[in-house]
């Protein structure tokens, strides 16, 4: 009886040793395959990194040759503006203006630019007024001889009419607008900022403008009319539908040599 007890109990042990050792095996084969799986995954992630390095390095090149060919286009058409765009200083009392090219740089609009050439002894003003969209007045604003009556209460931040004495020499007027809620009007001498207001109607706002197109060299003596430049209605889209009937008021920029007693511009 002792001895079949004693093999039963080794019988017993030797089951449950091989139980373990199966289990055991079991664990192993799953962590292992575990193991394979990682592996696999991270051999899958170090291929999709070098892939991905690769593309970034591909996008990197394809927007440094775009870089590269907007500076030559940028430089091209520096030349194009110098050469169609450029003025021959008459002398004397003789003011000059033309028209220069532009281009659209990045999502800004295009800047309207002129250059001019202002004699010695001779007044030149830069003016600025906000008039009534249906009058004759926006796009002939010489006829503006006082600011009584003027319109107030309007959309445009700055209401009136408003000037800037141009230095003597040759310089750049660039003028610029943007659609928004806010519609900014920018005007830059040069390389400096010297008008700077904003339409502001509570709605997302388009604008039309109109200006004057010298593509050839414009002279102008004493007592010659000088030029109109700019003039711009406003489309805001007031309702849910898409409106397009301009607003009240629009502004006009404009060369004068005519004596006003108006305020300098605002900036």
């Amino acid at each position: 009886m002792l001895f079949k007890s004693n093999s039963r109990l080794g019988n017993l042990i030797l089951v449950a040793i091989a139980v373990f050792a199966a289990v055991s095996l079991s664990r192993m084969g799953l962590a292992y395959a575990q193991i394979q799986r990682l592996h696999t995954r991270i051999v899958e992630l170090e291929r999709q990194d070098s892939i991905r390095k690769g593309i970034n390095a591909a996008i990197r090149d394809q927007y440094q040759s775009i870089g590269r060919i907007r500076e030559k286009a940028e430089e091209k058409f520096t030349d194009l503006q110098l050469k169609y765009g450029g003025l021959v200083d008459r002398g004397g009392s003789v003011f000059s203006f033309r028209s220069v090219p532009s281009i659209q740089i990045e999502e800004e609009s295009p800047p309207i630019i002129f250059r001019v050439i202002v004699p010695e002894g001779r007044t030149v003003w830069l003016r600025y007024g906000v008039f009534p969209s249906n009058n004759d007045i926006v796009k002939n604003p010489h006829m503006f001889r006082s600011a009584d009556g003027l319109a107030k209460g309007t959309a445009f931040q700055h209401e009136g009419v408003f000037q800037h004495l141009l230095p003597t020499g040759p310089h750049l007027i660039s003028i610029r607008c943007e659609i928004g809620v806010k519609v900014p009007i920018e005007v830059l001498l040069d390389d400096r900022r010297i008008l700077s207001t904003v339409y502001e109607s509570g709605f997302f706002t388009y604008y039309g403008r109109d200006q004057a197109y010298q593509h050839e060299q414009g002279d102008r003596e004493v007592g010659q009319r000088l030029p109109w430049l700019f003039s711009s209605e406003m489309y805001p889209q007031t309702n849910s539908e898409a409106s397009f009937e301009p607003a009240p008021h629009a502004c006009s920029i404009w060369l004068s040599e005519d004596k006003l007693d108006v305020a300098p511009f605002p900036h």
